[in-house]
């Protein structure tokens, strides 16, 4: 009962890092939180910001991914 609800609380972390990692996307997303730190003064630091965010919250997810699938393998 416990690891079932430990895997459902990884998978909806996982989710919250994808849901992250396309709103802080310069393209898709709107990454709101950039322009309230202020970075909005500097549109390509911004941009550049808001992709290596994006890339670190999938980043991130893939690494969840694997956990899980290794965990799996284990037991």
């Amino acid at each position: 009962m416990m690891r079932k609800i430990k895997k459902i609380g990884w998978i909806f972390i996982e989710i919250l890092m994808i849901l992250l990692a396309i709103d802080f996307n310069p393209i898709i997303g709107t990454y709101p939180y950039l322009k309230f730190i202020g970075f909005y003064k500097y549109i390509w630091m911004g941009y550049i910001i808001g992709w290596l965010l994006s890339i670190f919250f999938i980043l991130v997810a893939v690494y969840i991914q694997f956990s899980i699938i290794k965990r799996k393998r284990k037991v």
